[in-house]
């Protein structure tokens, strides 16, 4: 197996926007209602408990981002809730303390489903994975407590 090489862009004649500056109107919720109304069909069955999102209509496409996501969380301290609650307090939909709340409650979860989904995928055993992810857990934001990993930290304080 070897890394993929990325081609040499310098004689592309491409140039890199911002596309904010075109999208003044971009809205973490305004997109997804837009999406919906445009046919967008959310995660079935969904349960922030197992997905660590709150958001139905996010990472549709993928369940190896749930995956993604909690390895986030173990390895910096926040997962997707953080990134959505983050949104929603900047579109005023969100007080502070509700969404300290709420990211306490999800951020970083990921059933097993996605997880052994995941392992089937690349071909490792979950007892690998896990193997693997306990040590690459962030011991200075967790520590190992009788069941499973607990933030030394405090959302909202």
């Amino acid at each position: 197996m070897q890394f993929y090489q990325f081609p040499d862009m310098r004689g592309a004649g491409t140039t890199a926007i911002w596309l904010g500056y075109y999208a003044k109107e971009w809205s973490f919720t305004g997109n997804t209602e837009f999406a919906v109304t445009h046919g967008l069909r959310g995660r079935p069955g969904h349960d922030p408990n197992l997905t660590g999102r709150l958001n139905p209509y996010c990472s549709v496409d993928s369940d190896m981002q749930i995956v993604n996501q909690m390895l986030k969380y173990y390895k910096f301290g926040f997962g997707f809730v953080t990134d959505e609650v983050c949104y929603l307090i900047r579109e005023g939909r969100l007080s502070r303390g509700a969404a300290a709340k709420l990211v306490r409650q999800y951020d970083g979860r990921c059933g097993g489903r996605y997880t052994r989904e995941f392992c089937e995928y690349i071909g490792i055993s979950e007892r690998v994975f896990w193997r693997v992810t306990n040590g690459w857990v962030n011991r200075e934001l967790f520590e190992r407590s009788t069941s499973w990993w607990k933030p030394k930290f405090e959302v909202g304080r």
